[in-house]
Protein backbone atom coordinates (compact mmCIF):
# COMPACT_ATOMS: atom_id res chain seq x y z
CA UNK A 1 0.00 0.00 0.00
CA UNK A 2 1.45 3.56 -0.71
CA UNK A 3 1.36 6.76 1.09
CA UNK A 4 -1.72 7.49 -1.15
CA UNK A 5 -3.77 5.01 -0.23
CA UNK A 6 -3.28 4.93 3.08
CA UNK A 7 -3.97 8.98 3.34
CA UNK A 8 -7.17 8.30 1.32
CA UNK A 9 -8.41 5.11 3.78
CA UNK A 10 -7.14 7.06 6.87
CA UNK A 11 -8.86 10.29 5.75
CA UNK A 12 -12.44 8.37 5.15
CA UNK A 13 -11.86 6.74 8.17
CA UNK A 14 -11.50 9.82 10.40
CA UNK A 15 -14.72 11.17 8.25
CA UNK A 16 -16.67 7.76 8.82
CA UNK A 17 -16.15 8.21 12.76
CA UNK A 18 -16.57 11.96 12.45
CA UNK A 19 -20.23 11.48 10.87
CA UNK A 20 -21.10 8.72 13.56
CA UNK A 21 -20.00 11.12 16.48
CA UNK A 22 -22.02 13.81 15.68
CA UNK A 23 -24.72 11.69 14.77
CA UNK A 24 -24.10 9.86 18.62
CA UNK A 25 -24.39 13.69 19.96
CA UNK A 26 -27.11 15.06 17.90
CA UNK A 27 -29.46 12.10 17.46
CA UNK A 28 -29.15 10.46 20.99
CA UNK A 29 -29.77 13.51 22.57
CA UNK A 30 -33.46 13.11 23.20
CA UNK A 31 -32.76 10.02 24.75
CA UNK A 32 -30.53 10.58 27.46
CA UNK A 33 -32.21 13.62 29.04
CA UNK A 34 -35.29 15.65 28.91
CA UNK A 35 -34.30 18.82 30.02
CA UNK A 36 -35.58 20.88 33.00
CA UNK A 37 -38.64 20.56 31.45
CA UNK A 38 -39.47 17.62 29.81
CA UNK A 39 -40.72 15.21 32.69
CA UNK A 40 -43.11 17.76 32.84
CA UNK A 41 -44.57 18.04 29.79
CA UNK A 42 -44.45 14.58 29.49
CA UNK A 43 -46.70 14.10 32.38
CA UNK A 44 -49.14 16.45 31.44
CA UNK A 45 -49.45 15.40 27.88
CA UNK A 46 -49.73 12.00 29.00
CA UNK A 47 -52.16 12.39 31.54
CA UNK A 48 -54.34 14.82 29.24
CA UNK A 49 -54.08 17.58 32.18
CA UNK A 50 -56.60 20.59 31.60
CA UNK A 51 -55.69 23.98 32.97
CA UNK A 52 -57.11 23.95 36.02
CA UNK A 53 -54.63 20.53 36.57
CA UNK A 54 -51.61 22.08 35.13
CA UNK A 55 -51.83 25.05 37.42
CA UNK A 56 -52.36 22.37 40.73
CA UNK A 57 -49.23 20.53 39.74
CA UNK A 58 -46.93 23.51 38.37
CA UNK A 59 -47.25 24.43 42.56
CA UNK A 60 -46.73 20.58 43.23
CA UNK A 61 -43.78 20.76 41.21
CA UNK A 62 -42.27 23.52 43.40
CA UNK A 63 -42.82 22.62 46.61
CA UNK A 64 -41.03 18.72 45.43
CA UNK A 65 -38.22 21.03 44.07
CA UNK A 66 -37.80 23.00 46.93
CA UNK A 67 -37.77 20.02 49.71
CA UNK A 68 -35.88 17.37 47.53
CA UNK A 69 -33.24 20.58 47.05
CA UNK A 70 -33.08 21.33 50.89
CA UNK A 71 -31.92 17.26 51.23
CA UNK A 72 -29.40 17.84 48.50
CA UNK A 73 -28.14 20.60 49.34
CA UNK A 74 -28.03 18.58 53.51
CA UNK A 75 -26.15 15.63 51.43
CA UNK A 76 -23.67 17.75 49.91
CA UNK A 77 -22.81 19.19 52.85
CA UNK A 78 -22.16 15.98 55.28
CA UNK A 79 -20.50 14.39 52.40
CA UNK A 80 -17.72 17.32 52.44
CA UNK A 81 -17.83 16.79 56.02
CA UNK A 82 -17.40 13.03 55.49
CA UNK A 83 -14.09 13.50 52.93
CA UNK A 84 -12.21 16.11 55.14
CA UNK A 85 -11.65 13.09 57.16
CA UNK A 86 -9.00 12.25 54.53
CA UNK A 87 -6.94 15.20 55.68
CA UNK A 88 -8.01 15.81 58.78
CA UNK A 89 -9.25 12.14 60.43
CA UNK A 90 -12.40 11.87 62.20
CA UNK A 91 -13.31 8.83 64.67
CA UNK A 92 -15.47 6.42 63.83
CA UNK A 93 -18.30 7.36 65.45
CA UNK A 94 -18.09 10.44 63.99
CA UNK A 95 -17.46 8.70 60.28
CA UNK A 96 -20.46 6.75 61.29
CA UNK A 97 -23.03 9.53 62.02
CA UNK A 98 -22.30 11.64 59.30
CA UNK A 99 -23.02 8.13 56.92
CA UNK A 100 -26.12 7.95 58.84
CA UNK A 101 -26.95 11.26 58.62
CA UNK A 102 -26.39 10.77 54.46
CA UNK A 103 -28.73 7.83 54.36
CA UNK A 104 -31.42 9.30 56.09
CA UNK A 105 -31.69 12.06 53.78
CA UNK A 106 -31.28 9.76 50.58
CA UNK A 107 -34.35 7.90 52.87
CA UNK A 108 -36.34 11.17 52.79
CA UNK A 109 -35.53 12.32 49.28
CA UNK A 110 -37.13 9.11 48.36
CA UNK A 111 -40.49 9.30 50.55
CA UNK A 112 -40.46 12.52 49.07
CA UNK A 113 -40.84 11.43 45.20
CA UNK A 114 -43.43 9.19 46.37
CA UNK A 115 -45.25 11.21 47.72
CA UNK A 116 -45.18 13.69 45.01
CA UNK A 117 -46.36 10.83 42.41
CA UNK A 118 -48.93 10.10 44.66
CA UNK A 119 -50.20 14.12 44.81
CA UNK A 120 -50.08 13.93 40.91
CA UNK A 121 -52.17 10.39 40.93
CA UNK A 122 -54.78 12.61 43.65
CA UNK A 123 -55.08 15.34 40.68
CA UNK A 124 -56.13 12.60 38.51
CA UNK A 125 -60.22 12.11 37.48
CA UNK A 126 -61.22 9.20 37.46
CA UNK A 127 -60.84 8.42 33.22
CA UNK A 128 -56.92 9.95 33.80
CA UNK A 129 -55.83 6.83 36.33
CA UNK A 130 -55.34 4.44 33.26
CA UNK A 131 -53.48 6.51 31.52
CA UNK A 132 -51.32 7.65 35.03
CA UNK A 133 -50.96 3.81 35.80
CA UNK A 134 -49.07 3.44 32.67
CA UNK A 135 -47.27 6.51 33.29
CA UNK A 136 -46.02 5.03 36.86
CA UNK A 137 -44.73 1.86 34.71
CA UNK A 138 -42.39 3.71 32.93
CA UNK A 139 -41.53 6.40 35.96
CA UNK A 140 -37.92 5.17 36.57
CA UNK A 141 -36.65 5.78 33.16
CA UNK A 142 -38.27 9.14 32.66
CA UNK A 143 -36.88 10.37 35.74
CA UNK A 144 -33.46 8.57 36.21
CA UNK A 145 -30.82 11.22 36.11
CA UNK A 146 -27.03 10.36 34.67
CA UNK A 147 -24.49 11.59 36.93
CA UNK A 148 -21.47 12.90 35.30
CA UNK A 149 -18.69 11.04 35.33
CA UNK A 150 -15.95 12.60 36.86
Amino acid sequence: MNKTTFCKWGFWSVAILNVMLMAFFFLGKGKRGHGPEGPKKIIIQKLGFDDVQKAQYEVLIKNHQSEISDHDNRIKELKNALYKDLVNPLSQPEIDSIIMEITGSQTAIEAIHLAHFRDIKALCTPEQIPAYENLAAEIEGLFSRRHPKP
